[in-house]
């Protein structure tokens, strides 16, 4: 008899637990019914692919958007900006305006991923040829050294055109925002080998419209997305013929 009062003792401590744990679970769920949830308001952005359409970029995490009518403030994009081109003259957003740019950072002492961007941004100007409503702009993130002279340089070093290939630098604040905030490409520096200073940067290409507006993103480091970028450049093009 002891030990089947024991046994009922034991089963009558476990049900009240679980009924405490219940009703605990229960005012937990009650009271979060009544808090007031702070959602990210870009993570609640709807937006319908379009055919025919590129997308815009918005926003902090850089949505893809259609956008109906209005376009947003914040879309992805070159806003104003005060660079040099390795002639010596001022490059501002109004030399893009009217053109479709193909964007990219590099630079000239960089002995890893930048020859091979520049090497594959040079194939793709080249298939597509003659145009004179489209440019190469390439952005040093190295200013301290890259000066006009040494771009002047780097271009003879890799043979690009001189009429729709410009090489910039400026102002390393001013750059920095640029790649991060109108490209979302991060640029870092850490001691490389023999305390040489070593530069991290995107190895995207951006292409821009002819309004400054980021349309499309690819990855240089090989040549992959060579065809989404052509197929993309076409669709572009063909809308703002």
């Amino acid at each position: 008899m002891s030990n089947r009062r024991t046994t009922l003792g034991k089963r009558q401590i476990i049900k009240t637990s679980i009924l405490v744990l219940i009703a605990s679970l229960c005012a937990l769920a009650m009271a979060g019914c009544n808090l007031d949830p702070q959602f990210d308001p870009e993570l609640a952005r709807v937006s319908t692919p379009r055919a025919g359409q590129l997308p815009y970029y918005q926003g902090r995490v850089m949505d893809p958007v259609w956008p109906d009518g209005k376009l947003p403030d914040d879309l992805r994009g070159m806003r104003a900006f005060d660079l040099v081109a390795e002639s010596g003259k001022p490059f501002t957003p109004a030399e893009m305006r009217g053109k479709i740019s193909l964007v990219y950072f590099f630079f000239s002492r960089c002995r890893g991923i930048c020859p091979v961007v520049t090497a594959n941004v040079k194939r793709v100007a080249e298939k597509i040829g003659e145009a004179p409503d489209v440019q190469v702009v390439a952005i040093t993130v190295d200013p301290e050294h890259d000066t006009p002279v040494a771009l002047e340089q780097y271009r003879k070093t890799y043979t690009l055109r001189k009429d729709n290939w410009s090489l910039l630098t400026g102002q390393r604040p001013q750059i920095e925002a640029i790649a991060r905030e109108q490209f979302a490409g991060d640029i870092q520096t850490r001691k490389g080998l023999g305390n040489l200073i070593d530069f991290v940067h995107t190895e995207n290409l951006f292409l821009v419209d002819k309004e400054g507006y980021l349309r499309g993103i690819y990855r240089l480091r090989g040549m992959g997305d060579s065809d989404r970028f052509f197929k993309d450049f076409q669709v572009l093009r063909s809308s703002e013929a």
